[in-house]
């Protein structure tokens, strides 16, 4: 009886028992499979990765070339007399960092031989003057006395006296030259500048004997600045310059260490004619605007922005969409696409490309993308 139930169990309910495990095995997997295609598609893209998107439009853009630069004095001379003498008085103003007008007298010398020297010239002149009479005088008694005796013939030269006026005008022309010579050199005492200016440093004090052509002072003009900006070669075709400065591209200079109280403008008044033969960079001279309430100090370190030309129907990307290849992601109903713009201009912070196909931006760094794949946007909140 034990052998016949062992033989039972053997050959016929452990057979069954394994076909009941596998039945059941695959009506579990079966319902599985049914569950999982049947599942509601908002579950199948919660796995698609969330991106920031941007929205974008094609416009007019202006573009910026920066640089940096250090403001400099467009007029800077050095004071030196034209005439030699004694410092007899010098203008307060005439000391390292004193400002001073047009035309100002920054010293005078002392003017006793100059004024001496006028008077000689203006006697000199009165002599010269009464010479001419005299042979002007002589020559109407010789032509008279030569029509007398010689009716209807010219007088010759020499009866006339012509050669002795016209060097006794001569001597008059010489001394009217000398006195107005004499003026200017007496004028010349009075040392000047014809702009109005700030005086850099100095070498000449109250009582000093100084001679013509001597270096007294240095000074800069304070009307007029400019700034020598150093860029790339490439960057000229988005600089214009012109001799009508309303043509010029406008410039906007900004103080990196704080010593002007707000931005300057000025515009592009020239280029200089070579590179720089160490850096390569072309030099691009700007002209600066001075204010009334702004001391512009020569030295001062600048930041410098150039705006060019406007550019139609370019797209604005933020550097954060732009790629290191150089793609540009979009998200367009709920798929990305990986597209490669035409660069045409690199701002830092902004980049100007061509045309983009329909969608919004991608600011959002995936560890992968697929050109293709699905992408669920979400817009950066206000």
């Amino acid at each position: 009886m034990k052998r016949f139930a062992s033989g039972l169990f053997g050959w016929v309910i452990q057979p069954l028992l394994v076909i009941a495990i596998l039945a059941a095995g695959v009506w579990v997997a079966f319902n599985l499979a049914v569950e999982e295609n049947s599942a509601p598609p908002e579950e199948s893209a919660a796995i698609a990765p969330l991106v920031q998107v941007e929205t974008y439009s094609t416009e007019p853009a202006r573009v910026e070339v920066q640089g940096f630069g250090t403001i400099e004095a467009r007029t800077r001379v050095t004071l030196v007399p034209q005439v030699s003498g004694r410092v007899v008085w010098i203008h307060p103003a005439l000391r390292a960092g004193g400002d001073f007008s047009a035309d100002d007298d920054l010293l005078r010398l002392e003017e006793s031989d100059y004024v001496l020297a006028v008077r000689m010239a203006d006697a000199s002149l009165d002599s010269a003057r009464a010479t001419y009479e005299l042979e002007l005088a002589d020559a109407e008694s010789n032509v008279a006395e030569w029509t007398a005796m010689h009716q209807g013939d010219d007088p010759p030269p020499l009866v006339s006296r012509e050669p002795q006026l016209l060097q006794a005008r001569a001597a008059i022309a010489s001394a009217e030259a000398s006195l107005d010579m004499a003026k200017l050199s007496l004028e010349r005492t009075r040392v000047r500048l014809p702009f109005a200016g700030r005086i850099i440093s100095e070498q000449v004090d109250l009582g000093q004997y100084v001679t013509g052509g001597q270096q007294l002072a240095t000074a800069y003009a304070t009307d007029s600045f400019e700034v020598r900006v150093p860029i790339e070669p490439s960057e000229l075709r988005w600089v214009r310059w012109n001799a009508d400065p309303e043509r010029a591209s406008e410039v906007t200079i900004r103080d990196e260490s704080d010593v002007l109280a707000a931005p300057l403008t000025g515009r592009v008044a020239r280029i200089e004619s070579e590179l720089d033969p160490q850096s390569r960079m072309a030099i691009i001279v700007v002209d600066v605007t001075p204010q009334s309430d702004v001391l512009l100090l020569p030295g001062t370190f600048v930041a410098v922005v150039i705006a060019s030309d406007v550019i139609d129907d370019v797209v604005t990307v933020p550097r954060s969409a732009l790629r290191v290849d150089g793609a540009v992601w979009l998200e367009h109903e709920g798929t990305l696409r990986i597209v490669h713009p035409t660069i045409i201009r690199d701002q830092g912070e902004v980049v100007f490309v061509d045309a983009l196909p329909a969608g919004r931006l991608v600011t959002t760094d995936l560890e992968i993308a697929v050109d293709g794949m699905a992408v669920r946007a979400v817009e950066p909140k206000p």
